[in-house]
């Protein structure tokens, strides 16, 4: 929906008044500040902009961000406060990070990311560290991390996962209470345990390193998003040690199977290990994931959904290796059903290309149909 320039769109005072314009209008980005005048010599205002849910394009970049610290005007120094340094290159500062988070709404990662940076490289700005630019840090992290999904050379991905590590960081030392930068150092460390083989990782000290590590990020995510208090993000980290448990479970079943494969009875010990690391991640599942869907965040829930499937699949391995064929049974079906959960997500955002064509085409239909087929063995 378009609007002519300047057109008066009425006034908005908080999180509530932004969501309802930005469904009214149809608006991608709703930009908006609060003034403060407690004196009659200082305002301040503060610049924020909200992010409707209603895209699944938008993953867990939803709800109202503040964008940087207030900024101080004296009203004695200029008449017309706007004009001031500060917020001018605060206007252009927002201005130009719009453009970023357009491009990441609709999936240039590329793109993004050098909106992003030109913002950084940019001196006239004069937007310090300190000033809250966590934000900035975290969404270039952000795009790094997007993009390693789609690298196929591993030295590059590596590259790509380290530089976002770094960005997350400098955005923790901007706020050390930023959730969803502890979220992305969550999401770096468990990406880099998760690439290690599964056969390998138990014996490989640095899967022990990278998972603890992520599952300290992720927790540390999850305790600053419930102080704030921010749902999708609490539920993102949620998601994430899920993740983690499972790869952890997933090594676990592995080693017990590998005996199973040469002819020797499964290694009773690392199978308990499996199971009770994969129940603790359906566990996780069965409350982050609707949580998703509910907060109208279809592409994160679908992942979610994918992982709690394959995360039954293997329970039901686990059973069938212990020889409990009916529990067995009942676990792949119970998976076949969290794939169906992944698949309606396509029916409730049907303009989101990644989750047609990446996620349910080449996920949770045809392991669907593996856990069907597992669940019909005799």
């Amino acid at each position: 929906m378009g609007l002519a320039k300047r057109t008066p769109i009425g006034t908005i005072a908080n999180e509530a008044e932004a969501a309802k314009l930005a469904q009214a209008i149809s608006a991608t980005v709703v930009v908006y500040g609060v003034i403060d005048a407690t004196n009659g010599v200082t305002q301040t205002v503060m610049p924020q902009f909200y992010v409707p849910a209603t895209r699944g394009e938008a993953d867990e970049i939803v709800g109202s961000y503040q964008f940087g610290r207030p900024i101080e005007m004296n009203t004695t120094a200029a008449q017309d406060f706007w004009l001031t340094k500060n917020l001018r290159a605060r206007q252009k500062a927002l201005s130009s990070f719009i453009v970023g988070l357009s491009y990441d709404l609709f999936g240039d990662t590329q793109q993004a990311q050098t909106a992003f940076e030109a913002i950084e490289a940019d001196a006239s700005l004069d937007w310090q560290r300190e000033d809250g630019k966590e934000i900035l840090y975290y969404f270039i992290g952000r795009q790094l991390l997007q993009r390693q999904v789609t690298e196929r050379d591993a030295a590059q991905r590596n590259a790509l996962i380290d530089n976002a590590e770094s960005w997350f960081n400098e955005a923790i030392g901007a706020n050390p209470s930023y959730a969803r930068a502890y979220n992305g150092l969550g999401a770096v460390f468990y990406l880099r345990a998760k690439l290690i083989a599964p056969q390998a990782r138990l014996g490989d000290p640095n899967f022990t390193t990278y998972s603890q590590q992520a599952t300290l990020h992720y927790q540390r995510g999850l305790t600053e998003a419930q102080a704030a208090p921010l749902p999708t993000v609490v539920n993102v980290a949620q998601v994430g040690l899920a993740y983690t448990t499972r790869i952890v479970g997933e090594a676990h079943l592995v080693q017990a199977a590998a005996k199973c494969e040469a002819g020797q009875p499964y290694d009773a010990a690392q199978l308990a290990l499996a199971d009770e690391a994969l129940a603790r991640t359906a566990a996780q599942l069965d409350e982050a994931a609707p949580g998703l869907a509910t907060q109208l965040q279809y592409r994160e829930a679908a992942r979610a959904y994918v992982a709690q499937g394959a995360t039954l699949e293997q329970l039901g391995c686990v059973r069938r290796l212990q020889g409990r064929k009916a529990d067995a049974v009942a676990f792949f079906e119970q998976a076949v059903a969290a794939y169906g959960n992944c698949i309606a997500q396509q029916q409730r955002s049907v303009n989101d290309r990644v989750i047609k064509e990446d996620i349910v085409k080449k996920e949770c239909a045809p392991y669907q149909q593996r856990a069907q087929q597992r669940r019909d063995e005799p």
